[in-house]
């Protein structure tokens, strides 16, 4: 945006400009028409004749200050004319050094003083496009000007040394002497960018709603979506009854521990077989050595139980004496 004011004020300077030049022209009695038909040839071609009839022009019309003042102006206006190539900036240059070589042997200061005000941003807006071979040219022209000192001062060849600076000083200049229309467009561009930034707070509250709408509905949709698939997984789950807690400890005291009891299994105990040495898995786990001296052993084992079980059938249905029966039993649990 500030790239594009700078252009807008450029441009409007520039039409600034040409209008307070016509009138000047008019009020001084000067034919730019006429003086743009000699021109013409000297930025086309740039012949002697064409020169020395454009020198001659000039200085029949500038018989005073004002006169001088027209006449130079409307000559910067056709070197700083847009799309005007360093050639034909050149064209215009050379003819400004004839006419200073003039003032200098005539005497002519105030068409000497009028020639410096316009010289400085004709040579320097053709260095600034000028490649090294055009600003060899340029170079060679500015040596001349600067080894004869009544042509310029030193003020004037510092600046003509200096074509940035210098030519960012003639815009300056020129903003400053047209500050009207740099002060409109400044307020221009200051109404037009508050009246973005309100757009803008307006795009964001607006957005900002809008996305409060939207999670309220997406909440929503969540919401509407649970109620209607819990109730369906609640009927498909199946229901686990639930027991009073007197219930559950009643429950849980009548369940035996089991780490409490020792359980004993056959060919477990100390006097379980060792595999014979040199004799793999499957002979030992199949043999019929082996699988006999266990069928034994646990045979033994139910004899004696079945011994012990008849001994106290026999007791009971017997007269044994009853502290005879107390201790086979307390024998029976240790075991």
């Amino acid at each position: 945006m500030m790239t594009q004011q700078s252009k807008q004020i450029e441009e409007a300077i520039e039409t600034a400009q040409n209008a307070q030049l016509e009138k000047q022209a008019e009020d001084n009695s000067i034919a730019l028409r006429e003086f743009d038909s000699i021109l013409q040839p000297i930025i086309e071609s740039c012949t002697k004749d064409s020169i020395s009839a454009g020198k001659n022009w000039i200085l029949q019309h500038s018989s005073d200050s004002a006169k001088s003042n027209v006449v130079l102006q409307y000559l910067l206006k056709k070197a700083l004319v847009n799309g005007s190539t360093f050639q034909q900036k050149l064209h215009l240059i050379y003819l400004v050094n004839d006419i200073l070589h003039h003032c200098v042997r005539k005497n002519s200061n105030d068409l000497k003083n009028n020639l410096e005000n316009v010289v400085i941003p004709m040579f320097c807006s053709a260095d600034l496009i000028a490649s090294a071979d055009q600003r060899a040219k340029l170079t060679k022209l500015l040596s001349l000007w600067e080894s004869k000192a009544k042509f310029f001062d030193a003020c004037v060849i510092s600046k003509l040394q200096s074509p940035d600076s210098s030519m960012q000083e003639y815009k300056t200049n020129l903003q400053n002497l047209h500050q009207d229309i740099v002060t409109k467009f400044a307020q221009t561009t200051k109404a037009t960018l508050e009246n973005y930034q309100k757009q803008h707070q307006v795009f964001i509250q607006h957005a900002t709603q809008q996305i409060t709408q939207l999670e309220q509905q997406k909440q929503q949709m969540e919401q509407q979506m649970l109620a209607s698939v819990l109730p369906n997984a609640a009927a498909i789950l199946p229901v686990t009854p639930t027991l009073p807690p007197q219930q559950q400890q009643s429950v849980m005291s009548k369940i035996p521990s089991l780490m409490a009891q020792k359980v004993s299994m056959p060919g477990t105990d100390d006097d379980e077989l060792i595999k014979p040495p040199g004799v793999d898995d499957a002979n030992y786990s199949s043999g019929s050595g082996v699988a006999t001296n266990r069928n034994h052993h646990y045979q033994q084992q139910q004899q004696k139980n079945q011994q012990y079980d008849n001994n106290i059938n026999f007791g009971q249905s017997s007269n044994v004496p009853q502290h005879a029966l107390d201790s086979m039993q307390q024998q029976q649990q240790q075991q």
